[in-house]
């Protein structure tokens, strides 16, 4: 859809020539101004998105087909949020889930994953999960497997951004698994996840064989777009990796597109994986280059209200603007991105990036910006030491105020308790609840209770009452 929305233009274009208003049946009309709807939201004329919308529903409120009632509620919403109006598009959005009249499956399905498409576009990490959580439960209630794939993608999606890679890795092989009746755009940009967390996660072998079934999707999905994904996403492994002569040889092959690419959520955009080589390379033409390519992607993710893009290039624009030896401008811009990324749970934009991003939160913290936030995200680097090595061309000299890898504590444990089990029983000790544990850690609560069960079992132990009174006793 995203690639052909000049096609569908032609083919709208060639059945008006073909119709007569007056006579045609009103059914008819209304997916007419439906297609025009979708293609009007895809050229970010949100305000004529809506009125074809409106118009589709006006001359059928009795639309008998399902599937285009649920399409053009939800492109209604959508489209309403592309306008500025979110809280109108999010009230809509459960009106319609509540209203008694629309318990359709397909219907309902439709109107949950609208909430899902407006938080991940607004980065909004922890909303996203759980309406991703009920649109699984729904799909699978009502044998909706194509729209139970898309929660899986949602969870796996919010997952990987809040730095959650075991829950990241675990959806993201489920929509792996079911990848033949998924959309092949999500499917592809999950396994696209799912290399990259598999390689933060320290598991390379996993990650390759991950981008050869990628390359094999897409493959047989036949759209060029598809593959293109597949290589940027390669080249990105290779930046994680130091392997920069790889990196760099996908970037010089790139086919340039014409204009700016519709981003929407997606984890893997060849457009901003091609700034990050540039920036890894630290040329001054490549930087230069990487600068005015992202302000114009944060330009065009702002005119689409796609909070999480602008935040994620924000973040790669810190590092540009810094190799480019303007520290101050470099500050600015991070103080503007952890301002955006604190209330919704971003964190993996900030930790993929490595040492050079933990040297500038080190500078911003002790300018008492965000304290308690960038505590967080500093103790993120620490605990997962991911991003990549260091970068050969980088102007940056070791700081004192790194984050030192954290060393295993002495314990008098046949299988001692590993950082993040630590982390989590000091918050224990502090009783604090699973929600409150996993909103400190930027994990899931699903996470928590893994380690928790994890905890219990090397110490001995069956409650949380035992497992603190046993640390004391450590």
């Amino acid at each position: 859809m995203l690639a052909q929305v000049a096609e569908i233009i032609t083919i709208i274009e060639r059945v008006e020539s073909l119709l007569n208003e007056d006579s045609t049946e009103p059914a008819l009309l209304s997916e007419i101004n439906f297609f025009q709807g979708v293609v009007c939201y895809f050229q970010n004329e949100g305000v004529r998105s809506v009125e074809f919308f409106t118009k589709a529903t006006e001359l059928d409120f009795k639309i008998s087909f399902v599937a285009l009632r649920a399409q053009v509620e939800y492109w209604t919403c959508v489209a309403l949020h592309l306008n500025g109006e979110k809280e109108t598009a999010i009230r809509r959005l459960h009106e319609g889930i509540r209203s008694k009249s629309s318990q359709e499956g397909m219907f309902l399905s439709r109107l949950v994953f609208g909430l899902c498409f407006i938080h991940l576009l607004d980065g909004e990490c922890i909303e996203a999960f759980q309406e991703g959580l009920r649109l699984r439960e729904l799909s699978g209630s009502n044998k909706l497997a194509f729209a139970e794939t898309w929660g899986l993608y949602v969870q796996g999606n919010a997952s990987f951004q809040m730095l959650d890679l075991d829950a990241a890795r675990n959806l993201f092989g489920l929509v792996l698994e079911n990848r033949y009746i998924a959309n092949h755009r999500a499917a592809v940009d999950a396994m696209a996840g799912l290399a990259i967390s598999c390689q933060l996660l320290s598991k390379p072998d996993e990650a390759d064989e991950t981008i050869r079934l990628a390359q094999e999707h897409a493959q047989w999905t036949k759209d060029p777009i598809h593959l293109e994904m597949v290589h940027s996403c390669q080249a990105r492994l290779a930046l994680l990796r130091g392997d920069l002569d790889s990196a760099s040889r996908w970037q010089r092959s790139l086919r340039k597109t014409p204009g700016n690419p519709i981003m929407l959520f997606f984890l893997e955009i060849p457009a901003i994986t091609e700034c990050r080589v540039l920036i890894a390379m630290g040329s001054d033409a490549g930087l230069k280059e990487a600068v005015e390519r992202l302000e114009d992607l944060r330009q065009n993710s702002k005119a689409w209200r796609n909070t999480c893009q602008v935040m994620e290039i924000m973040v790669l624009q810190t590092l540009a603007v810094y190799r480019q030896r303007r520290l101050d401008e470099s500050l600015d811009l991070l103080e503007q991105a952890v301002a955006i990324a604190e209330p919704t749970g971003l964190v993996r934009p900030f930790v993929e990036l490595g040492a050079p991003m933990a040297d500038l939160l080190n500078r911003l913290i002790k300018k008492n910006v965000a304290v308690d936030f960038i505590g967080k995200l500093l103790a993120a680097f620490s605990d997962k030491q991911t991003g990549p090595p260091s970068l050969p061309s980088l102007p940056i000299s070791p700081s004192p105020h790194l984050p030192i890898p954290k060393s295993p504590r002495p314990q008098p444990l046949v299988e001692p308790l590993t950082n993040r089990e630590l982390d989590i029983l000091d918050l224990l000790v502090q009783r604090l609840q699973n929600k409150e544990i996993a909103d400190k850690l930027f994990i899931s609560t699903e996470t928590v209770k893994t380690h928790l069960n994890n905890i219990y079992q090397k110490l001995g132990v069956t409650s949380r009452r035992q497992a603190v009174e046993k640390a004391k006793k450590l």
